[in-house]
């Protein structure tokens, strides 16, 4: 809710009153924030909400997939979305790298929206 402001619980030492203490983490080196992942935990979870096939034919595993030649696969879908939008608002992240590992020949395109969803 706007205007509206979270109070930390408060935190007890020894020989000492109680006291209101943010713990801020200091990260050292990078972190991960998503993996990507291209098929459910269990076959019952459908694929399609990790990394959708548009048109060819594909292999998805949990993490990795292999594509046919002329395949396309869409990972604009429920798992597949990173929210930075959510990223930027709620922590203090001030860039985000993709890092993608991938072999043979094909065309790798990333996007992006603004806070409009364009």
């Amino acid at each position: 809710m706007p205007g509206k402001t979270a109070t930390p619980a408060p935190t007890t030492q020894a020989g000492a009153a109680a006291e209101t203490r943010f713990t801020e983490h200091a990260p050292q080196g990078r972190l991960t924030a998503q993996r990507g992942l291209y098929a459910g935990p269990a076959p019952i979870v459908s694929k399609d909400l990790y990394a959708e096939l548009e048109w060819g034919s594909a292999v998805r595993e949990r993490a990795a997939i292999s594509l046919e030649p002329a395949s396309k696969v869409s990972g604009n879908t429920y798992f597949g979305r990173f929210p930075a939008s959510y990223w930027q608002r709620w922590t203090t992240v001030t860039e985000v790298s993709v890092e993608a590992v991938v072999t043979g020949t094909g065309l790798l395109s990333m996007g992006a929206s603004d806070v409009e969803g364009e």
